[in-house]
């Protein structure tokens, strides 16, 4: 393991600095989600799996190829792509759609950029108990189309924490520092153009 880079003042929190440097782009995807009704039927819920499937698939091969086990030893678990899959055979729905073309910047990672994505899909797996609450009342189960929105059942508040630890804790150098914020807008604004793309094709179909 590197050695702890010294932090000079002012110094804050990793966590809050992401979290107020995102706020806006969660709060847009957050607003697309609504409008697109992803989580208002188990059909809009099949159509958003399928739409943000390809998306982490990609996100999780590139957090692979940039060692992301050596930050988090459980990153074996935290892998979701075949989770959305079996998900989708539980709910009747189609196979994933293929990606259109290749997604940008997911090459030459490191660790700055391995943390900053892990705080936005790490992030929405502790979010996603709201949703599996609201999807339940529709017939959603864990076994039953939502291991996706629940990967850790009782576990949920442990790999957070666990998450958090690394996130404060891991030395980064001046730039893998600098990376955190921009890759985690670059992985929120990717996950907007996916949900954005079948509403504008809608509209530019009426």
């Amino acid at each position: 393991m590197r050695p702890p880079i010294p932090r000079t003042p002012p110094w804050q929190p990793r966590r809050g600095r992401l979290r107020a440097g995102t706020a806006e782009a969660h709060r847009r995807l957050d607003h697309l989600l609504d409008s697109a009704g992803c989580f208002a039927s188990l059909d809009g819920y099949r159509r958003y799996l399928r739409r943000i499937a390809p998306l982490q698939a990609a996100l999780e091969g590139a957090l692979e190829a940039a060692g992301a086990e050596a930050l988090l030893p459980d990153w074996p678990r935290r892998r979701k792509a075949s989770l959305i899959a079996a998900d989708l055979r539980a709910l009747g729905g189609p196979p994933p759609a293929p990606l259109p073309r290749p997604f940008p910047g997911l090459a030459g990672w490191r660790a700055g950029d391995v943390l900053g994505t892990l705080y936005v899909l790490e992030g929405a797996t502790l979010g996603g108990a709201v949703l599996a609450r609201r999807l339940g009342d529709l017939g959603l189960r864990r076994e039953r189309g939502g291991r996706f929105l629940d990967p850790y059942g009782e576990e949920r508040g442990r790999m957070w924490r666990l998450f958090l630890e690394a996130l404060e804790e891991t030395p980064l150098a001046p730039k893998e520092e600098a990376a955190l914020l921009p890759r985690a807008r670059a992985v929120f604004a990717l996950f907007v153009e996916q949900v954005a793309a079948p509403l504008a094709e809608a509209g530019a179909a009426a």
